[in-house]
Formats: structure tokens, sequence, C-alpha cells
């Protein structure tokens, strides 16, 4: 199977031939004609805050990328897929919306959990922040729509002193426009694209700034409707269980197979439709901005976005390009409300930050699953008369699985003067997590062959104590906790203006349950 997404340019997909039709509006406080000049054609200086504080990214001492706001409307950035493609040496491996991790330099400890499990899957080798929480998870990195979007950085790894777990190979951080005082501003884009042999795209984005009280509170609100057309085909296709699977030949050789033998035959016609890997990106941005006083200033801000799919996102290439064959419905609800919070100020010539987030994250879908009949060595077992295997049931199964996540992190660190020469920063984090993920595999033909319903094993730990349904021929249920506390520091110290001397320490203790 290949996983495959088309480029983006602008802000719809390009394929051999499309047409694009898309307006946008904005207002401001004050607005002025201007003529574009000589003095008006330079580089975007973009101001980074990779290194926990901010500064200009032309002149930080360490390697890193940035796309500014400017790049990022220029190059028609909307999702996961679009920003990783634009960076240099970052790439991703995954099955769609939702279900992507990223790669930096080529490291990785393994795509597990890209398609079954991603509770028992490894740590990922890449962080993924949106401003300071962190969001990365193996297999599954949520993917925000980059609505008013202030700017991506890129920092390739290892990143273990200021961000720690998961970031090995390097960390991405999204950072989003927050509210600004004094200043009223809106803006307003709409776009429709017709792609070559793909359904239409439709985008529809909105943001305002509202400033509340002068010089003290603010606020600003995006909000976002995105539906990406699909590209991929299912095709028509008939499907039983092939004589190939290893489980006939131990019946050929101990049972041999009458003249009678049958095996039943699944179609997909009801299912049938050009294009069906559809995506929908729904949600809002809200954030608050709060300066209590000259010295201190707090951003309240909460994001909440549902992806919807339909569909699959991979393709096998012997059926020609860009089709699939599907037996069972394939469809999936992303959802993710997230809270996050920050607390910056001055005291006693020490730089202050307090910040944290509240992550609920919940997924659930129905994939097909028949391809496993071709090489699950019990299938047979299921589906078919006992011992013989002389006549098997329908061979087109499903999954139903069910990810959630709930996330706490928390954050306190403190620097020095930055303009010093010699300088430090420390802090403390604190991380507590819990992922469950349910996984009912259906064989529709095995309630027919008599199996009783599963139930969970008597004694064991499990989130849902339920009986599954009647074909569910097994299922897992796992709870993966995390607990982590770190403390962390570096110190700086400039040789020269041009040569800073970095050390760096973290310590930490996590604790995982499964």
């Amino acid at each position: 199977m290949k996983t495959h997404q088309p480029s983006r340019q602008g802000s719809f997909f390009k394929k051999p031939m499309s047409i694009a039709v898309s307006t946008a509006f904005g207002l401001g406080a004050a607005a002025a004609l201007t003529v574009p000049n000589i003095a008006q054609a330079q580089l975007e200086e973009v101001v980074v805050t990779a290194t926990k504080r901010s500064e200009s990214a032309q002149d930080i001492p360490i390697t890193i990328q940035a796309l500014g706001e400017d790049t990022l409307e220029d190059l028609g950035i909307g999702n996961f897929k679009d920003y990783i493609k634009n960076l240099a040496g970052v790439t991703s491996g995954g099955r769609g919306p939702g279900r992507n991790e990223i790669f930096i330099r080529g490291v990785s400890a393994g795509k597990g959990g890209l398609k079954i499990a991603g509770a028992v899957g490894l740590e990922p080798t890449v962080a993924l922040y949106l401003d300071e929480a962190p969001i990365s998870m193996g297999g599954r990195n949520i993917d925000p729509y980059m609505t008013d979007m202030n700017r991506v950085e890129v920092l390739p790894g290892p990143q273990g002193t200021l961000y720690g777990a998961s970031s090995q190979a390097g960390t991405v951080r999204l950072i989003t426009n927050k509210p600004e005082f004094n200043e009223f501003s809106a803006g307003f884009d709409a776009s429709i694209a017709n792609t070559t042999s793909a359904d239409r795209s439709t985008a529809l984005e909105a943001y305002a700034n509202i400033p509340l009280i002068e010089d003290t509170l603010a606020a600003r609100l995006a909000v976002y409707n995105v539906k990406e057309g699909g590209y991929i085909n299912n095709i028509r296709s008939t499907w039983q269980i092939p004589l190939s699977n290893p489980a006939f030949a131990f019946a050929q050789e101990n049972y041999g197979y009458p003249e009678n033998e049958t095996r039943a035959v699944s179609r997909n016609d009801h299912l049938v439709e050009d294009n069906f890997n559809d995506a929908t990106y729904e949600g809002f941005r809200l954030g608050v901005r709060m300066a209590p006083s000259d010295d201190w200033d707090v951003v309240v801000q909460h994001t909440s976005q549902t992806i919807s799919t339909e569909g699959v996102w991979d393709y096998d290439p012997t059926l020609g390009e860009l089709n699939s064959v599907s037996f069972q419905p394939d469809y999936a609800d992303d959802e993710f409300e997230l809270t996050t919070w920050t607390a910056e100020g001055r005291m006693a010539n020490l730089d202050i930050v307090y910040t944290g987030s509240f992550l609920d994250r919940t997924v659930e879908g129905i994939s097909d699953y028949s391809g496993y009949a071709n090489n699950g060595p019990y299938i047979p077992y299921y589906i078919c008369t006992p011992g013989s295997y002389v006549d098997c049931g329908e061979a087109a199964f499903f999954l139903d699985q069910y990810y959630s996540t709930e996330r706490t992190t928390q954050e306190f660190r403190v620097s020095t003067d930055a303009d010093k020469r010699i300088r430090a920063l420390v802090g403390v984090f604190y991380d507590d997590t819990e992922n469950v993920e349910r996984g009912d595999w259906h064989y529709p033909s095995s309630a027919a062959n008599g199996f009783a319903p599963n139930a969970p094993m008597s004694g064991a730990t499990s989130s849902d104590p339920n009986t599954r349904p009647p074909g569910v021929a097994f299922f897992n249920d796992f709870t993966r906790t995390k607990k982590e506390t770190s403390l962390f520091g570096e110190l700086y110290y400039d040789i020269s203006d041009e040569i800073t001397v970095t050390l760096g320490a973290r310590s930490y203790d996590i604790d995982i349950g499964f």
C-alpha cells in the first residue's frame, strides 16, 4: 500500500489541471494604500521563542527553521501535511488527518501505532507543540488547522534540555497569533477549488482581534470550516478468504479439501465511490490577554476542533493510480479541546514564566480490515467450519476503534537578564497523561459459527467492562499512563558577539503504567 497526499498551492490541491476562486477581506484600525518599492522587498524577520526567549531567528546561536506568517500565507499552509512538506529535513508517515508521525533527519524508533494501537507504540522521536503545550502522540499527532497562525518553528534534535521527552530527533512548534491591545483588526478568507479527477475543496476562515480595556484587556477569535475534497477511488471488487491463507495448508495436510468446499464472496457495490476520502476541519480558537500590571502579562486560550474523515489515504498500486478497495465503511471523528494558560512577568531582575495546558482528545472510527484475511493464520478458525474448514463465511472484517487522551502539563521557569554576558535559565516541568485505546475486531461470520460474545476476563482492569457485541472475534482494551517531573536548566556565556557557549542539563523522573 502507498500513502498519498497531493501537493498544495495556495489553499487548494494542485494536480494536472485545477481552477480555484478565492476572496479575502481584512479590517484594521488604520489602513493605507502604498505602492510596493524596493525598500519593501526584503526578507521577513521572524521572531522565535524556541530557546524559551523571544529572539530573531537570524540571531539565535542554534540551528532553527522558521516559517513566518507571511510565508504561511504565501504557501497556502492549511494542515499538517502542508507545513511538513515545506520544512527541510522534516518528513512524516501516516494514514490520513490526525494519524501521522513526524521524522527529522530520518531518525525513527519505528512507526508503531500508525495502523492499530497507538497506546502500545513507542514514544515519538519528534515533539510537537502548539504554543507551549506538548501535543505529540505516537502515530496520532494532533492536526490543528493553521488559521491565524503566526509561525512554525523547527529545532533539529536532540533537544533534551528545554523540551525533554520525545525531542531526541527534534521539536516542531506551532505558534498562534495572540490578542493585541488597543487595535481592532479582522480578516476573512474564502476559497473554492476544483482539481482534475478530484472533488471540490472549500474553505472559510476568519479572525477578529478585539481590544476591550486600553493597555489591559483584549480578546482574539479565529474560526474555520474547511472541506478537503477526496481524490482516491474505492473501486468495485469481490473478496473471499484466499486459499493462500496459511491455515489452509494445515487443513489440506490433515483433512484434504472435499469437492464441495465453499468460501463466501463479499461484494462492495454499495461502497463504490470516486474520490471517497473527504476530510472536514471545523473549529475555533478563543484567546484572552490581560496585563494586570506593567510587569505582568497573562494569556488564556482555548482551541476546539473536529476532523471528520471518510475513506482512506492509502491505495494499492496494483489496482491503478489512486485506486483502493474497501468492503466496510471507513470513517472517523477526531475531536480535541485544548486549554492553555501562560503568565509572564518580571520580579527582582528575573524573568518568570508559568504555563500550563489541559488536553482532552477523542477519536472514534471504523476501518476496513478485510485484508488481514490474506495472512492471518487463525482467520479460518473463526469463519469456517471447525477443523476441516470446508465452508467459510465472508471475510469482510472491520475494526471499531476508540482512542482518547487526557493530558495536563505545567511548567515554571526563571531566567536571568538576557542582556548579560553570563545568563541562566532554570525550570521545572510536570506532565500527567492518560491514553485509553479500545479496538473491537469484527468478524461478522464468527457469530454464525457459534462464537459467544467476548467479555473482559474476570479480574482484569478494563476501561470498558461490558461484553462486546456478537461478531467481535477479539478486542484490545489498553490504558497507558505517564507521569513526569523534570528539572532543567541552561547556562549561557558569550565568549564574543559571535560565539556563545551553552551548558544544559535535565533531570527527570518518569513513571509509565500499562
